[in-house]
């Protein structure tokens, strides 16, 4: 039997250099750049080759990368776009399971105490911007100011000021909240706990939990509304600092779920009709107004301070009487000054005197004495 010759068909990389050395041998002042034609050839089909070989493998890497983004939380962010909303106004559906606040009705419509739930929540569109105040807004936009949590900065109106008197005369029923507030008073060696109300971290990395429920009391009749359980110590601390002859003022309690949306949406908007892409004004709008559902002021434990003659939200305030009774003594009732000077790096907001959070007497203590500030308290106690 005799034996066939096997002949191989020559690769691309044999043909190609073949051919170069060809041209080179016709034209010897091309040497070096034949030289330099080979290199290329040979790295270009390396390379093809090894992807080639490879090419299950680097597919299945693709798919992993490729599921990884689109199923990440900071991947194409849902934001409404649509939300309605007058200052500090909600309105309240009985057909619905979510129960709004409106803070313009009557008085005597209010109940003592309502519930307040921070799921997931339609925007109302009974409530619409005039069309001259929606001009302005947008024609100072840039100007605005906001803090950590999305407030406006500036100059508090009047209209939104609460004073001592107004807190000190509200008639709401504290009966309920009174023993417990004594009980944890009284509490020696507290023991703290992730699941405790009054310890809820909230930030951009934690979010509110969805469907939160909690129940409001007005701070005062104007229908300004906190959480109910912090209105006893926040009565007693306004008291106290009354009778060291200093003056404090509420001007930004419990803030709703849309109020946070339509701040983020209009500066969304506003990034947006300056050429940026959505995912660029998103990213933008984030640096300047905390993202809805990460504010303090939506579950209804944060306040914004202020005291007679100076009403600006500023770190102006820190230097004021009030402002540094507050920093020495609003432990004393549970509440602390949420982002303290130096600690911005680990809050990821600025400091602001003004900003008061409540915690309980026992946390606030600790925080108090041994200067440190909520995501810490968690870091040392709670994880």
């Amino acid at each position: 039997m005799k034996n066939k010759d096997v002949s191989f068909e020559p690769t691309f990389r044999e043909k190609a250099v073949r051919r170069i050395g060809k041209f080179v041998k016709k034209n010897r002042k091309f040497y070096f750049f034949g030289v330099i034609a080979v290199a290329v050839v040979i790295f270009v089909t390396a390379l093809c080759s090894a992807v080639y070989d490879n090419r299950k493998r680097i597919l299945s890497i693709a798919c992993v990368l490729l599921f990884f983004v689109s199923s990440s939380s900071f991947s194409y962010p849902v934001l409404p776009m649509d939300v309605s909303f007058v200052s500090d106004s909600i309105r309240s559906e009985e057909s619905s399971d979510i129960t709004y606040i409106a803070t313009e009705v009557a008085n005597e419509q209010l109940q003592d105490a309502e519930s307040i739930s921070l799921g997931s929540q339609n925007s109302s569109s009974d409530y619409v911007y005039s069309n001259d105040q929606s001009n302005t807004n947008d024609n100072v936009m840039e100007d605005v100011k906001y803090d950590g949590n999305g407030e406006l900065l500036g100059e508090v109106s009047e209209s939104d000021q609460i004073s001592i008197s107004e807190i000190l005369n509200t008639s709401d029923s504290l009966e309920a909240y009174e023993e417990e507030a004594e009980e944890e008073n009284q509490s020696g060696n507290a023991q703290f706990s992730a699941d405790d109300w009054n310890l809820m971290l909230v930030n951009k990395q934690h979010p509110i939990p969805d469907n939160y429920v909690f129940e409001t009391a007005q701070i005062s009749s104007g229908g300004k509304l906190c959480d109910a359980r912090i209105l006893l110590p926040l009565k007693q601390m306004f008291e106290a600092a009354a009778a060291d002859g200093v003056s404090l003022v509420v001007c930004s309690p419990y803030r709703s779920n849309n109020r946070q949306e339509m701040l983020f949406a209009r500066k969304v908007d506003y990034y947006m009709e300056q050429g940026y892409d959505y995912m660029q004004s998103y990213a933008l709008a984030s640096q300047a107004v905390t993202i809805p559902g990460s504010s303090e002021h939506e579950i209804g434990l944060a306040l914004d301070i202020i005291t007679n003659g100076y009403c600006s939200l500023d770190e102006g305030f820190g230097d004021t009487a009030a402002g540094r009774w507050l920093a020495q003594n609003s432990y004393k009732y549970g509440f602390v000054v949420r982002y303290l000077k130096g600690k911005e790096e680990i809050t990821g907001i600025e400091y602001e005197p003004w900003h008061i959070r409540y915690v309980g007497v026992a946390a606030a203590t600790v925080m108090y004495e041994e200067g440190i500030c909520l995501e810490e308290f968690w870091d040392e106690y709670l994880y």
